[in-house]
């Protein structure tokens, strides 16, 4: 949590300073459209801003604390729209109010007037910060747990010994029962309450967690490179780089998989690279 809240007050920073220049823009934009003092268009043009970029740290926790994924499609799209009209809200009244306390009632007219083209651009700026929000509360998620399985995983291969090695694996596929030597297999996936076992020649669905196959299969073969896979170092063919933070596997039969950067050092460290 303390670090989503250090987050939160470096992108309202970001955001302030950015859109302190984007007022000055607008104030600019404005001065050629209406013809009101400069001084008095910065200050409304100001307001605006330091509205939206300080509304954007309630934004920011909204994203960060509200489980959106929980929720129903329909759900997600209401409490979206409403938290849009209320930000928009705020930050048009905070604007009106500045406009009446700045200037003269024959100068309000003109910015009132300039409303719409307002409202047009803080609902593209909320539209680019929410998904951008959104965007990063995902990377974040991420992190966090793929720190904490690679430092549990070296941590148990360091304090115990790996017991009660498979050299098997039944599957029950109607009323045939598959046995799968386990040096067939190229690689395990992760497929909710159950693992899909890709072996040589096909795949086998079967009811079991990974983290079994990972603490009963042979920690000098099979490798956890991600939270969905584990996979047999003799299927690998080559390893490269796909973006920042993900690895791409490439097997010897060609079937393509992905590692993250904690996957990779377990792999590295592995085969000794």
């Amino acid at each position: 949590m303390t670090h989503f809240a250090l987050q939160s007050y470096k992108n309202s920073i970001l955001y302030s300073i950015i859109y302190m220049i984007f007022g000055t823009f607008i104030a600019l934009a404005l001065q050629h459209i209406i013809t009101i003092c400069f001084v008095k268009i910065f200050i409304v043009a100001i307001v605006y801003t330091l509205s939206f970029a300080g509304l954007s740290i309630p934004l920011w926790m909204y994203v960060q604390y509200v489980d959106n994924a929980a929720q129903k499609e329909l759900q997600k799209i209401i409490n979206t729209c409403a938290v849009f009209i209320l930000f928009q809200t705020i930050v048009l009244t905070l604007t009106l109010v500045s406009t009446f306390i700045v200037l003269h009632t024959e100068e309000q007219q003109s910015i009132l007037l300039s409303m719409p083209i307002l409202g047009i651009i803080s609902s593209i700026g909320f539209g680019f910060i929410y998904q951008l929000y959104r965007n990063k509360k995902e990377k974040l998620i991420h992190q966090e747990p793929e720190k904490k399985y690679i430092s549990d995983t070296l941590n148990t291969e360091q304090s115990q010994p790996q017991t009660d090695i498979i050299e098997r694996i039944s599957v029950k596929h109607g009323q045939k029962i598959h046995v799968i030597p386990v040096e067939t297999i190229q690689y395990i996936q992760a497929e909710g309450d159950y693992v899909m076992i890709y072996t040589n020649d096909s795949k086998y669905l079967k009811e079991q967690t990974m983290k079994y196959f990972e603490s009963h299969l042979s920690q000098d073969i099979f490798i956890r490179i991600h939270r969905s896979f584990i996979v047999n170092i003799h299927s690998i063919s080559n390893v490269q780089l796909y973006e920042k933070q993900q690895y791409i596997i490439t097997l010897r039969s060609g079937l393509v998989i992905k590692a993250s950067a904690g996957g990779y050092k377990l792999l590295k460290q592995k085969l000794q690279l």
